[in-house]
C-alpha cells in the first residue's frame, strides 16, 4: 500500500510516510467466542475464512485440499459472498460434498479456529488480513499467502506464493507435519505488539 501511494501520489517522499501495522482487537475474541456447530466437533479439518470472492482464494484452497494425500481431514471456508454457488460447483465436480463444508457466518469464529488441524489464508491479494491474525490467536499452525506486504515478517508461520494451489498444498502439509508447539508463546509475543495501545503509541510517537 505504502509502494502504490507514492506511485499515486508522487509529491510525497519516503521520509514523510510511516507504515503503522493494523492492531489487533483482543476484546473481540470474547465477544465472539462461542463452540463449533455440533456436526463438526467429531471431525478433524483445516479452515480458512473470508469472503466467498474470488481475491480470497478459496477456489485455490480446494483445489490444494483435493490434492492431499490423507482422506481424513475435512475442510470448513467460514463466510458468505457473490462466489458461494461457483464454489460450491468446484466441490462437488471433485466429490468432495462430505469433506467440504461452508456454514456460511458464524459467530464463534475463533472457536472453528482453535479446533482446527491447521488454519490457512489462500488469498491472491489482501491488504493486510486481520484474520490471519485472529487465526494466530488460536491456533499454532497457520498456513499464509504472500497475498500482503509484511505476511513475509511474521514468525512461525508456513509462507507459499499466492496464486498457487500446487505450493498451497504444499504448505498446508509443512504445517500439518510441523511441530509447532513454541508458536504459541512466539505469536502470543508477536499479537501484543499489536494491540491497540501499542498501535495508538506508534502514531503518536510518529507525530
Amino acid at each position: 500500500m505504502k509502494r502504490q501511494l507514492l506511485e499515486n501520489l508522487p509529491k510525497l517522499t519516503e521520509k514523510n510516510i510511516k507504515t503503522i501495522p493494523n492492531p489487533f482487537d483482543f476484546d473481540d475474541i470474547k465477544n465472539r467466542s462461542g463452540r463449533i456447530a455440533s456436526q463438526y466437533e467429531p471431525i478433524r479439518y483445516i479452515v480458512g475464512a473470508g469472503r466467498l470472492a474470488p481475491a480470497k482464494g478459496f477456489d485455490l484452497l480446494i483445489e490444494a485440499f483435493s490434492k492431499l494425500d490423507t482422506k481424513e481431514l475435512h475442510l470448513i471456508i467460514l463466510g458468505e459472498g457473490a462466489e458461494r454457488e461457483a464454489l460450491q460447483n468446484i466441490i462437488e465436480q471433485k466429490g468432495l460434498q462430505n469433506r467440504i463444508h461452508m456454514p456460511g457466518y458464524v459467530q464463534s469464529v475463533y472457536a472453528y479456529f482453535e479446533n482446527a488441524e491447521a488454519c490457512v489464508l489462500s488469498s491472491r491479494i489482501e491488504g493486510f488480513p486481520n484474520v490471519l491474525l485472529q487465526m494466530m490467536s488460536q491456533n499454532t499452525k497457520i498456513v499464509a499467502t504472500l497475498s500482503a506486504g509484511d505476511i513475509e515478517k511474521i514468525p512461525g508461520i508456513v509462507t507459499c506464493p499466492p496464486h498457487d494451489s500446487s505450493h498451497l498444498k504444499i504448505a498446508i502439509e509443512k504445517a500439518l507435519s510441523n511441530d509447532t508447539e513454541s508458536n504459541r508463546a512466539i505469536f502470543d509475543t508477536y499479537l501484543q505488539s499489536r494491540t491497540q495501545m501499542a498501535f495508538l503509541e506508534r502514531i503518536f510517537e510518529y507525530l
